[in-house]
């Protein structure tokens, strides 16, 4: 593996070996469907604490058939983001890692005129098209950011919210954007914090299509390190987990950083055993419940949770409202059959993972018996 794109240090330890579990969030359309697994295992950089993925399948970060959109997950800080941009409305602006076009959007309605989408998603860029924004089907790299170059000029602004995790080269892929980015421009980052991983035991935050995990200090070192000037950084809340944003300028200069990375690398390196330890504890408790019971969502962070945690066969259902996922299964490891609320059972129990949801679960839970509920953070 190389080195830590961050530190540049070569020495890595084991973060936890999940093993082998199905890709997470797949959705089948009956039981028997066949369904991919992989081995998901994450390590630490014994000088920064930066988390990164051992990937053992052939092409990591290859985009181009995920379907996944991402617009209903825009964060309650995004006016904060289109507020703090300069109201020029003749900026250029390029989103890279546009997705299906919802944040493009937001410019759009704040007057921003001159967009341009970068977005390695086939379907996502159709979609993004769709709603009539300029958009390169591409995976960003350097040759892309020249030939977007020459092809649409320097950029003033350049946004990439939830998308450098993502990256196998996180360190290539930033000094791309510094290629494409005017010297007097502005660059803004966002991607989750690797605090809660480590410091929360939010273990099913470990997503296998997130290469790398930052921390607020790890980040800023990569992003100097590549040729910015950080000019402004804020962690804010999203959903039960917290963001990282960071605003940046290019610069010649490559300031050095330090940070104490002490009290990160230890909790990296007692993090499987306080994994498993809350894994053994949640057992025991999803154990006492009677059958039938239901996880609430069925996405990534819901499958991944059960995965890890060992405890996927005492589920019965999972609950969405998302009509695209009716009646759908999903593998942990077994198909578990995914129904709106509509439709629970009177007798159901209830394990409150709709994490960061908490209205939504306070709906649901309401008309049950509140011995046949179980919130896993809770204890």
């Amino acid at each position: 593996m190389p080195e830590c794109p961050s530190c540049l240090n070569k020495s890595f330890e084991k973060l936890i070996d999940f093993g082998i579990a199905p890709k997470s969030g797949i959705c089948l359309s009956n039981p028997q469907e066949k369904f991919n697994s992989l081995r998901v295992y994450f390590e630490f950089c014994t000088n920064c604490a930066l988390i990164r993925r051992i990937p053992f399948e052939k092409e990591p970060g290859n985009y181009s058939n995920i379907e996944r959109v991402t617009g209903n997950q825009l964060p309650k800080y995004t006016p904060l983001i289109i507020d703090s941009l300069d109201k020029k409305t003749d900026n250029f602006i390029i989103e890279v890692g546009s997705n299906d076009g919802t944040f493009l959007d937001c410019l759009k309605n704040a007057g921003f005129k001159n967009l341009l989408g970068i977005e390695p998603s086939i379907e996502c860029s159709k979609r993004c098209k769709s709603k009539g924004h300029r958009t390169e089907n591409v995976h960003f790299n350097n040759n892309e950011s020249l030939r977007i170059k020459n092809l649409y000029g320097s950029a003033d602004i350049i946004i990439c919210r939830q998308t450098i995790e993502h990256v196998p080269n996180p360190l290539d892929f930033l000094e791309s954007i510094g290629h494409l980015l005017k010297n007097e421009g502005t660059f803004f980052l966002e991607v989750p914090d690797s605090y809660g991983i480590i410091y929360r035991n939010y273990g099913y935050e470990l997503w296998e299509r997130h290469v790398h995990y930052f921390s607020e200090k790890n980040l800023e070192i990569l992003v100097k390190r590549t040729g910015f000037k950080v000019n402004r950084k804020l962690v804010l809340q999203h959903l039960q987990g917290k963001n990282i944003l960071m605003w940046a300028n290019k610069s010649n200069k490559i300031d050095d950083v330090y940070h104490d990375f002490t009290q990160d690398i230890s909790s990296c390196s007692y993090f499987e055993i306080n994994w498993r330890n809350f894994s053994a504890k949640f057992a025991k408790e999803i154990k006492k419940l009677k059958k039938p019971i239901a996880g609430i969502g069925a996405s990534h962070p819901q499958s991944n949770f059960f995965m890890f945690t060992n405890t996927g066969e005492h589920l019965s259902y999972l609950i969405d409202d998302n009509p695209d996922k009716k009646n759908l299964y999903m593998p942990l490891p077994q198909p578990v059959k995914i129904i709106p609320t509509s439709e629970l059972p009177e007798d159901i129990s209830i394990v409150r993972t709709a994490f960061g949801y908490n209205s939504w679960m306070d709906k649901i839970c309401a008309r049950i018996n509140s011995q046949r509920i179980i919130d896993p953070y809770a204890y």
